[in-house]
């Protein structure tokens, strides 16, 4: 239980964290940009040193960040489908707008780990063969010539 609750005060604080940044980048980037400045460092020195602390009393290791970054997708991925559900409650308070930030930054990490992958394989050498083959299997095995098809190029027919 207490492993439990820690994780949702750790979401908690992480959520306040983005709230408060989100706000002071609204309040003060424009005009008062060296506060906002501030701000950032003070929560990134904030950060570090409690990763320093961590490291240094617990038996926290480095691999223990990834690990609970695993984690959390899903917990804050159910978060924003229940921040969805109960939309009409939250719209008009300033969470709404963290919730649809964090939903755009869930989106774009979760289209990085799904396409960074087949962009690797697609650069690599010998997988656009094994794509292509993969692809037109069918064809290949009725004797089709696939080159020919892909290239534009017109058989000599008369």
């Amino acid at each position: 239980i207490a492993v439990y609750l820690l994780s949702w005060i750790c979401v908690a604080v992480i959520f306040g964290v983005f709230v408060l940044m989100s706000y002071t980048r609204d309040t003060y980037a424009a005009m008062q940009h060296l506060y906002y400045r501030v701000v950032q460092t003070a929560i990134i020195v904030l950060g570090v040193l409690v990763l320093i602390l961590f490291l240094k009393f617990t038996k926290f290791q480095i691999i223990d960040i990834f690990t609970g970054l695993l984690a959390f997708i899903p917990t804050g991925w159910g978060l924003i489908s229940i921040a969805q559900v109960i939309r009409p409650f939250i719209e008009s308070t300033v969470v709404w707008g963290s919730v649809i930030s964090v939903a755009r930054l869930y989106e774009i990490l979760l289209g990085v780990i799904v396409m960074a992958p087949v962009a690797l394989l697609s650069w690599l050498p010998g997988f656009q063969e094994m794509q292509t083959r993969v692809l037109f299997n069918e064809g290949f095995s009725r004797g089709l010539q696939i080159s020919r098809i892909l290239a534009g190029k017109k058989t000599n027919t008369i």
